[in-house]
């Protein structure tokens, strides 16, 4: 697996939209560094949760992700697109807070051409899981 973009907005420690392209590395390495406190762990936190619906240390939920320093307008998502071989992925996961409770929403989808397309119609936390291990070959 080769990462190639991370988009998170309102992601922990990131209050607003924040982008990290993984294809502007040089010699075949890409490191995260930077002072504690900084959001290096919440970078593997929204990959994960990305991916598998669980955060990188498993201690916090997704919804225990929404960050504090958020404007209240400002959406709570997280994309992650990456390719094995020729194929191009992309795997969103989306926090919804509703009048009552938290609504979540999950997807993945498969580049075709230029676009990506979704590879489930009625996508299910469940299904979107189960697709990452597939693609991957890792479990969480």
């Amino acid at each position: 697996m080769k990462p190639e973009k991370l988009i998170l907005s309102a992601f922990g420690s990131y209050a607003g939209r924040t982008e990290i392209d993984f294809t502007v590395q040089t010699g075949g390495l890409f490191l995260i560094t930077g002072d504690t406190g900084a959001g290096k762990t919440t970078i593997f936190d929204a990959i994960c949760y990305a991916l598998y619906d669980r955060t990188s240390g498993g201690a916090r939920e997704g919804s225990d992700m929404r960050s504090q320093y958020a404007s209240p307008d400002v959406a709570t998502f997280v994309e992650f697109t990456f390719s094995i071989g020729e194929k191009c992925y992309r795997f969103e996961r989306r926090l919804r807070f509703g009048r009552k409770n938290l609504m979540d929403f999950h997807n993945c989808m498969i580049q075709k051409d230029e676009e990506f397309v979704p590879i489930f119609e009625n996508p299910k936390i469940k299904n979107v899981n189960q697709k990452a291990e597939e693609i991957i070959r890792l479990s969480y």
